[in-house]
């Protein structure tokens, strides 16, 4: 088991070590990019922690990346908003959207994880799942949950390899 994260470089650089990876196989957003994400979502700021991560990791990562399947990158992103108000539409769920709030992380359209654009460099995570009534807490950090995935990644890739 690894240390918190402390950054997103740490992160790249304990995936470096872990898949034998180099720096220039991750790909950020560039500033103009981050300032789209924000129109898109009709958000005026965003954490400091998922400005440094899109800035690293936004655009590309390798073939056998920590997040291969979910749709937490750029091109999602500009999207992903969009996708939680349709599935909030769902009869049962009482819930307003709030307008302070970024949607950077979608999981096979049942899932959707945000966080407060006015709640620190590292704010809280929420999700909302299919079925629920209401968002739960994820992540007491961003980077706590960049941390499980990494445990979680880790853990896989050393017991059962690529």
């Amino acid at each position: 088991m690894t240390n918190k994260l402390n950054s997103v470089e740490e992160l790249i650089q304990r995936l470096m070590k872990l898949h034998g990876t180099k720096r220039e196989d991750y790909q950020g957003c560039s500033i103009d990019e981050i300032e789209h994400l924000m129109k898109a979502q009709s958000v005026s700021t965003l954490p400091k922690f998922y400005i440094d991560f899109m800035m690293q990791m936004g655009r590309v990562k390798p073939r056998e990346s920590i997040f291969t399947g979910e749709d937490i990158d750029y091109l999602s992103a500009l999207e992903i908003k969009d996708n939680f108000v349709e599935f909030l539409e769902e009869p049962s769920i009482q819930w307003e959207l709030p307008d302070n709030i970024f949607v950077f992380w979608e999981h096979h359209g049942y899932q959707f994880y945000f966080f407060y654009v006015d709640q620190g460099d590292d704010p809280p995570v929420y999700g909302f799942l299919e079925g629920e009534n209401e968002p739960k807490l994820m992540a007491k950090k961003f980077s706590d949950l960049l941390d499980w995935f990494y445990q979680r990644h880790e853990y896989v890739f050393t017991k059962y390899g690529e």
